[in-house]
């Protein structure tokens, strides 16, 4: 009966402990030695742990049947029907009772029972959702890190081409100073050359000239 009541507990999800498991032993033994005793047991009265008498130990237990037929009917008085129904009726309460706890511990250890299936299911749920979080947050990282690889390379020709373009822009200032020196140098020569074409003219004129009074004269 021991054992029995520590496999309900089990099932029911409150594993006893060894010194709960001796208590239950020594009420079982005190039910079986002392009158007193079987008669809180079966008035379902026990509220503590029950003593047997000193003089029965665990060898009266072991030597106990494991098995006894109920004893035959004794012949009851007709002034006692009414106690014996009485009797009788107790008893049917008492163990209807019995049945009626045997059955809510049998619904609880199955309640239990399917609670814990339902958080194991919930477990592997939320250990499957974690796997895909987890993967996800891995993927996220390479792409960041792609991403971030990708920005640095574009800095580095962005900076680059800052480089190249200042470097043209003072190549672009130099060559506007030469086109405009350019410009000045051609408008000076373009003048100095219209003042020697004039001069030219002017002298050719004058040559003309002078060849023409001495072929009159």
């Amino acid at each position: 009966m021991s054992r029995q009541a520590a496999a309900l507990a089990r099932e029911a999800g409150h594993p006893l402990s060894d010194a709960v498991l001796r208590d239950v032993e020594t009420t079982l033994r005190a039910v079986l030695a002392d009158p007193e005793a079987a008669a809180m047991w079966e008035a379902g009265r026990v509220e503590g742990v029950l003593t047997p008498p000193s003089e029965f130990g665990a060898e009266a237990v072991a030597a106990a049947p494991a098995h006894r037929e109920p004893p035959a009917p004794a012949r009851t008085p007709r002034g006692d029907t009414a106690a014996a129904r009485k009797k009788d009726a107790a008893a049917r309460r008492k163990d209807a009772a019995a049945e009626r706890r045997r059955a809510e511990l049998r619904e609880r250890a199955a309640r239990a029972r399917e609670e814990r299936r339902a958080a194991e299911a919930r477990l592997g749920e939320r250990r499957a959702a974690r796997e895909e979080a987890a993967a996800a947050l891995a993927e996220a990282g390479e792409r960041e890190r792609e991403a971030g690889e990708r920005v640095a390379a574009l800095e580095e020709q962005l900076d680059r081409a800052r480089t190249e373009r200042e470097r043209a822009r003072s190549g672009l200032g130099e060559a506007r100073e030469r086109d405009r020196t350019a410009a000045r140098d051609l408008t000076g020569a373009e003048r100095a050359a219209a003042a020697a074409a004039l001069r030219a003219d002017k002298a050719e004129q004058a040559e003309q000239a002078e060849q023409a009074e001495r072929g009159g004269a």
